[in-house]
């Protein structure tokens, strides 16, 4: 019966892959610590809502979205490599 009904039924977008917020936020702890800067100063440096810099090293964001992650990483300077050494799929 499920068959027969799957073509009426709207599943909507398929979800965006999420990954691991880590290596962002590892960056961000890095950034802090090399250059004293607070993370006012470094979310305003990278163009990033200073809202969600604190959530990133708060560790309340735990995964971002694809998409959001290679905005994050562009903003940031990160190359692929670093940005996706500790990235995975969750």
């Amino acid at each position: 019966m499920a068959q027969r009904l799957r073509p009426y039924l709207d599943t909507g977008r398929p979800p965006e892959p999420m990954v691991s917020a880590d290596p962002i936020r590892m960056f961000l702890y890095r950034w802090i610590i090399e250059t004293g800067d607070p993370i006012e100063v470094v979310a305003k440096g990278f163009d990033v809502d200073l809202e969600q810099a604190k959530q990133l090293l708060s560790g309340s964001i735990r995964a971002v979205g694809a998409a959001e992650a290679t905005d994050l990483r562009n903003r940031m300077g990160l190359d692929e490599e670093d940005a996706t050494s500790g990235y995975r799929l969750i």
